[in-house]
């Protein structure tokens, strides 16, 4: 009987955490969003495009620096009236940039309940026919080589255990 009740008091347990699991990640009514990814690849001397998705808010800028700026600039991002997924668009534009520039930006928007802020960064670079930049493709080579690394130093260690598993039961 015992057994009985506790196993009703877990599958209610879990019966709960199931369904309240969809609504820890959700965003808490009234409260403002913002849902932006950076751009993928911005190309020198070309302005830098930057669109986010938000959720009530009523304003937007962008607080942005190239890192040769003594202090942050700041843009004002524009509404477009394009409806999307319970936000409004909005869009900004910083200046076009040289090649390997880091351009650090943060998002803030401000509603009725309330202001929300986000950063990002995104690196200026002329793309390479695989469409890659020269920075992209150092850090692939690099993460390439330590990932051979790993899989030879695993391969190592389980033939190491393999065989003093075998030499252990060899002498049984």
């Amino acid at each position: 009987m015992i057994r009985r009740a506790w196993r009703l008091a877990i599958l209610g347990s879990l019966a709960l955490i199931a369904a309240l699991a969809p609504l820890a990640g959700a965003q808490a009514p009234g409260e403002v969003g913002i849902v932006h990814t950076p751009p993928a690849s911005p190309v020198p001397g070309i302005q830098i495009e930057l669109t986010a998705l938000l959720r009530n808010a009523t304003s937007a800028e962008v607080r942005w620096n190239d890192g040769s700026m003594a202090g942050d600039a700041i843009v004002p991002m524009t509404n477009l009236s394009r409806s999307q997924d319970g936000g409004w668009l909005y869009e900004a534009w910083l200046p076009a940039e040289p090649d390997g520039t880091q351009v650090t930006y943060a998002i803030n928007a401000t509603g009725p309940s309330g202001m929300a802020s986000q950063s990002y960064f995104v690196t200026v670079g002329v793309p390479t026919p695989t469409g890659l930049t020269d920075a992209d493709q150092q850090a692939w080579i690099i993460t390439l080589a330590a990932s051979l690394t790993m899989a030879a130093s695993a391969i190592v260690a389980l033939s190491w255990y393999i065989g003093l598993r075998l030499r252990r039961e060899e002498t049984k």
